[in-house]
């Protein structure tokens, strides 16, 4: 099973990620699930900003981790750091999602990934100037 998680959207529009899956190689994608979406203040500035989604699946599938940056912005001083590293999980193969909760925040060069273990846990890892943290949650398969 093909997996594709993208961001979309983008100011003056809120930043959404996306989920879409293929069982055919790719030939055809399943409609657009939303594993998370961004808003934009009254303002009209963004006030929340989700983007850079990393996806973990199950060998079967019905398990998918999403692992995505949610930047919350200051309507005076912009977006920036901190940013937090959110997980959200699929327990229905993509259908819908559930936010786990945030679990690092981290300033600028870092990155982040992800992987699905057999046993049902998501292993993550967040990597920046400061040092390599990993981080592990169990999730039901």
């Amino acid at each position: 099973r093909l997996v594709i998680a993208t961001t979309e959207g983008g100011y003056p529009e809120p930043t959404i990620i996306r989920l879409r899956t293929s069982d055919d190689g790719g030939e055809t994608f399943s409609p657009p699930t939303t594993v998370a979406q961004g808003a934009i203040s009254p303002f009209g500035s963004p006030e929340v900003v989700v983007n850079q989604p990393r996806v973990a699946t199950s060998t079967d599938g019905g398990v998918i981790a999403v692992l995505y940056l949610e930047d919350i912005c200051d309507p005076v001083f912009g977006c920036g750091d901190p940013v937090a590293v959110v997980l959200s999980v699929s327990e229905n193969g993509g259908q819908t999602f559930s936010r786990v909760g945030t679990i690092a925040e981290t300033y600028f060069d870092f990155s982040h990934d992800l992987s699905l273990q057999k046993d049902g846990k998501v292993i993550f890892m967040v990597t920046g100037t400061s040092g390599m943290s990993i981080f592990r949650r169990a999730v039901s398969m």
